[in-house]
């Protein structure tokens, strides 16, 4: 079997599988609906093995990492490995409850914190964005900066004190302007996504098989 050929098998089971769990979300047909529901219900015993795979994966690349001694990389792999069998190897001995002691205190005590740490740390970014975005160098650019300052003093409690107009102020900007900004922003992603789909269903947009 030639490549194109090997490729137009998985394209035209996408088109098919697509298109019956579209017509089925939009049409109330039993048939359909019962072909869909078998077709998410393998999707998602799909999506675990993928899961599977991708922690095989994982394993395989930290491992030769580590065997090959890859400069400034090995260290970490080897971070990565010992804590991965420390939460999954107690996970696995109660894995309908997950209630195990040392899973739940390597969650509790390790992970949640450095979660936790993570996005205090993506919260100076953010600071540092909104810093460089506020910058008035236009109109447009002056106008974010007063309404960013006017939400600001709106969601802080010294903003009252100041002036009793700017919670007012604040949430009339959020709720109007910012809402429609929004709105618009979430319709665009809509139709972005449906084109996509399309696209993927007519066999245009091919980047799952690997490759072009």
């Amino acid at each position: 079997m030639s490549g194109i050929q090997s490729r137009n098998i998985p394209v035209a089971l996408v088109f098919v599988c697509g298109l019956i769990v579209t017509v089925a979300f939009f049409i109330d047909v039993p048939m359909l609906s019962s072909i869909s529901d078998s077709l998410q219900t393998w999707a998602v015993i799909v999506s675990g093995f993928a899961l599977g795979l991708g922690i095989v994966n994982m394993l395989a690349i930290h491992s030769r990492h580590i065997s090959r001694k890859t400069s400034g990389q090995w260290p970490f792999s080897v971070v990565f490995i010992l804590f991965f069998l420390a939460q999954a190897a107690p996970g696995l001995v109660d894995i309908k409850t997950l209630s195990n002691p040392i899973y739940v205190w390597v969650y509790t005590n390790i992970f949640s914190p450095l979660a936790a740490a993570m996005y205090a740390i993506l919260g100076f970014f953010i600071v540092s964005a909104a810093y460089r975005a506020m910058r008035a160098r236009s109109l447009e650019a002056a106008f974010v900066l007063i309404a960013g300052i006017i939400v600001m003093l709106k969601n802080a409690p010294i903003g009252a004190v100041i002036w009793s107009g700017f919670p007012v102020l604040g949430t009339w900007i959020l709720d109007v302007p910012s809402a429609a900004g929004n709105r618009a922003v979430f319709i665009g992603a809509g139709i972005g996504t449906i084109l996509l789909g399309l696209r993927v269903l007519l066999g245009y947009e091919r980047g799952y098989l690997g490759g072009r």
